[in-house]
């Protein structure tokens, strides 16, 4: 009898916010828009002008909440010996009818993040190109182990590593909005033995 094993998995974390984010939602509501082009409007939908949106003091409860999730996830799941993590950019997003969001991965981060205002059926689907090796046809349904789709929960977060590529399909559905952001170490990461430490702190330039 022949066994199988699924090796080198890719975890993903999801949970739904226990906090009163009532204000947050709000303001993320109200938000303005940036000014793009329609190539980038029908590849990647709307996005607000704010890039740091969860720096405002509206979004503090959420964005504590953010931030005890991605520790939890680094450290306890994949292991990540840091002391902390931190949120860098953060955005709104929104796809209106007939809206995607074309594959991508995020560079310059470790952890990435999408929270989601309301339920939905408009999935985010995960894609794993690296056993893609040599083209040959595959009958996904038979094995599907190189995409996987995640549909959005009301005030749920999904977490991933940013190399992860992933992308929206096009929504058939209502406006659909969700809140987009990444993540860095605190403090630095890397090995001085190893030549590849970054501490933010040592960083020098031209005084």
């Amino acid at each position: 009898m022949a066994q199988i094993e699924q090796i080198f998995p890719t975890p993903i974390y999801m949970n739904v916010c226990p906090v009163d984010v009532t204000e947050c939602i709000d303001f993320l509501g109200q938000v303005e828009l940036a000014e793009t082009s329609e190539e980038v409007i029908e590849n990647y939908g709307y996005r607000s002008k704010d890039s740091y949106i969860l720096n405002n003091d509206e979004c503090t409860p959420l964005r504590n909440w953010l931030v005890e999730c991605v520790d939890e996830y680094a450290k306890e799941i994949l292991g990540y010996q840091v002391d902390g993590m931190g949120i860098t950019q953060s955005w709104l997003s929104i796809k209106r009818t007939g809206q995607q969001h074309i594959a991508h991965a995020h560079p310059n981060s470790v952890v990435s993040g999408v929270f989601y205002f309301e339920d939905g059926d408009t999935p985010i689907m995960f894609t794993n190109h690296d056993h893609d090796f040599f083209k040959i046809t595959r009958n996904e349904e038979v094995a599907p182990w190189n995409s996987y789709t995640v549909y959005p929960k009301g005030l749920g977060v999904i977490l991933f590593p940013s190399h992860l590529q992933h992308e929206v399909i096009v929504n058939d559905n209502e406006d659909r909005y969700s809140l987009s952001f990444n993540t860095l170490p605190l403090g630095g990461f890397g090995s001085e033995g190893d030549l590849t430490h970054i501490d933010y702190s040592r960083i020098i330039a031209i005084k």
